[in-house]
């Protein structure tokens, strides 16, 4: 499991590799945005690079988790919302129109009747709709 307690240093240095990444416009293989200055293949500089990014990756795992679980949180509350405003709210001028060319696209059966059977709302409009 991991902690969800993140080291503020290791988010400064993730804030600059981040800024680094902003100056070359996204483009990550233009330069390595991951550290400042030129590359060194010194042993001991290599280590420490490696710690480094070490670090980054188990604070991005901790920024990711606690992510996940704000997602997670929102997404029930945000699936009623939508469930309960989604093509309901649609002015009946516009779903009527979506009705013309699903029904003109369909080319098989009877997609009108198919419609009003939907719900209470697509069956008025349906009836009221004269290009069906």
């Amino acid at each position: 499991m991991i902690p969800s307690h993140v080291d503020v240093k290791h988010l400064k240095a993730l804030t600059a590799v981040l800024q680094r990444a902003k100056t070359c416009d996204g483009q990550l293989e233009q330069r390595n945005i991951w550290y400042e200055g030129s590359p060194s293949n010194h042993p001991s500089k290599l280590l420490d690079e490696l710690k480094t990014l070490k670090a980054h990756r188990e604070t991005l795992l901790r920024l990711r988790k606690s992510l996940e679980k704000r997602i997670s949180t929102l997404q029930g509350p945000c699936n009623v919302v939508t469930r309960q405003t989604g093509i309901k709210t649609l002015p009946s001028e516009i779903l009527s129109q979506i009705f013309v060319f699903f029904c003109d696209s369909y080319g098989r059966g009877r997609p009108a009747v198919h419609l009003s059977h939907v719900c209470r709302q697509f069956r008025h409009l349906a009836l009221q709709t004269a290009a069906l």
